[in-house]
Formats: C-alpha cells, sequence, structure tokens
C-alpha cells in the first residue's frame, strides 16, 4: 500500500518485523510447510508515512520437494525466429501513458490493458533487477563477506558438486542447485515479478495517477527460458472519500498458457470535474500495527 510518493532526496526508514508462523501441509512436497507474514511500514525523513507491506512467504522442505516431482515435466523453451517476431513485436506495443492524463471519467469497466511481455527471462534479468533496485538480500555475499556470513550460517551456504561453498540463492542462476530442489531450470526472485505486475499499472494509469495499492500471488514459477505476458483489466471503479478509484484485475500468463501470478490493484486518477489526485492519500485506521 502506498500514500504518498517517494520524492528525490527522501530518505526512509523502515519499521516492521514478523507478524505470523504457521505450520501448513504443501501441495509441492506432500509433507510439511511453513507460512511466514511479516509486515514493514516506511516513513520519510519528516516522519510521515509513506507506505506498507504485508509479505507471505512459504518455505518448504527442499529434500521432499525434489522427491514429489511436482515440475518434472516441465522443460526449457524453445523458440523459433518466428517465435521471437511475436515477442518483439508486443514489446514494441507497449503504452507507456506517461504526461498524457488518464481521466476516472474516461475509463470503462471491462477495458483491457495493453499487455505488457517479460522475457525469454534469464539470469541476466535477475542480475539486473537486483542492481536496478539496489536489491541486496543478505546471501548476495562473496569472499570474506560470504565467510563471516557463512561461518554464522553455514547451511546458507550448501556445497558444490566440487567440494566448496556457495549462496543458496544461487536457485536464481544456476541449474544445477535449482534442481537439487526439484525444479527443472533456475528460477525468478519473487519481486521482480512483482515490479512487473506494477509496471503494466503504472504504464496503463500514466504520471498523474497514484497506485495506492497492489496486491500479487506467486502461484507458479519463472523458469530460465520462460516468457511472461502480464495482462489487465478494468473490474471496478467508484468514488470514495473524493477519491476516483480504479480496481483492476491483473495477472501474469507464461508461454505455456499457465497463470504464474493473479494479481489486483487500486489506482487513484485524476478526474476532469474534481482536479488531480490529491496527495497523500486516505490512510486507513488500521493500516498496521507499525505504522
Amino acid at each position: 500500500e502506498w500514500f504518498r510518493p517517494v520524492l528525490r532526496g527522501d530518505r526512509l526508514t523502515v519499521r516492521g518485523g514478523l507478524a505470523r508462523v504457521e505450520p501448513k501441509g504443501s501441495r509441492m512436497t506432500g509433507t510439511r510447510s511453513v507460512h511466514m507474514t511479516t509486515d514493514r511500514v516506511y516513513h520519510n525523513q519528516k516522519g510521515e508515512l509513506v507506505g506498507v507491506r504485508h509479505t507471505l512467504q512459504i518455505r518448504v522442505e527442499r529434500h521432499n520437494a525434489r522427491e514429489a516431482g511436482k515440475y518434472k515435466d516441465i522443460q526449457t523453451p524453445t523458440y523459433t525466429t518466428e517465435d521471437m517476431a511475436r515477442i518483439d513485436a508486443d514489446y514494441a506495443k507497449e503504452e507507456v501513458r506517461g504526461a498524457n492524463p488518464r481521466y476516472w471519467e474516461d475509463v470503462v469497466v471491462g477495458q483491457e490493458l495493453t499487455p505488457v511481455v517479460k522475457g525469454p527471462w534469464t539470469a541476466t534479468a535477475y542480475i539486473v533487477f537486483c542492481e536496478g533496485t539496489g536489491h541486496r538480500n543478505e546471501f548476495h555475499r562473496a569472499h570474506s563477506s560470504a565467510y563471516q556470513y557463512r561461518k554464522r550460517h553455514p547451511n546458507a551456504f550448501p556445497l558444490t558438486k566440487y567440494g566448496f561453498p556457495d549462496v543458496i540463492m544461487r536457485v536464481h542462476w544456476e541449474h544445477e542447485m535449482a534442481r537439487e530442489t526439484g525444479l527443472p531450470a533456475y528460477y525468478d526472485y519473487g519481486g521482480e515479478r512483482i515490479a512487473w505486475l506494477s509496471h503494466a499499472v503504472t504504464d496503463w494509469m500514466g504520471d498523474d495517477g497514484f497506485l495506492r495499492w497492489l496486491h500479487v500471488e506467486l502461484r507458479r514459477f519463472c523458469f530460465y527460458g520462460d516468457t511472461m505476458w502480464i495482462k489487465g483489466r478494468v473490474a471496478n471503479k467508484y468514488v470514495q472519500d473524493g477519491e476516483h478509484v480504479v480496481e483492476l484485475d491483473l495477472w501474469a500468463e507464461n508461454q505455456r498458457g499457465e497463470l504464474t501470478a493473479p494479481g489486483k490493484a487500486k489506482v487513484l486518477l485524476p478526474s476532469r470535474t474534481a482536479g488531480p489526485v490529491k496527495i497523500p492519500t486516505r490512510i486507513p485506521s488500521d493500516v498496521s500495527p507499525y505504522a
């Protein structure tokens, strides 16, 4: 959830922590899993609430996932020249609304967003995402930094078949490690796909809109070589407390026709009669225990 933009020069502080831990069964492994929910709240240097993030992570037993073999029939896709031409044509069709305002009055329920294509996905995309967003995973470590961390968390650095340790996050760029967990190839980092759905929304709403709320569920993996089309349609529009709201249904679909990440968004749009979006937006009283 977002309540105000992050402006140039802003410095954010983050509060939050582990909210819930629930042991459950796992459809992927047939055994057990642990559902972990964390909350994060972001304030700027003025003490103003900028946004809130709620994250559900599902942790499974990797060796059982390998034995279950849920994804054993998935093959790395191959592409013809014609396949790549169709993907490139979709890249060329991307509609960036930009400085052309999309007014609430002009939106029609059922209207479809121009799909945004991503892929074929490779480890290069993972590297670019991490570098471009400043994402620093705690396992992205090398040399002496890795040594110091490995002393405290040895299981985070399983041995390669050559006898030396490497980060467990190499499931995102190394087939061998991914296959140790029962998967056919290395796969994306979930935060990247969430950003893809956000990209589709911000393309559609334009600079004068405000992405108020985004919910994404990562249902399937995006493996090496997969291509995703981020699609969406207008589900509802209404005025609430003076805000002109549009609700969107979103989803990521791969080249196999599988739904990999359903989502929803709420967007505030400018109005031809009521004027621009008002910032900060209305903040619910129950937004987070950390706010």
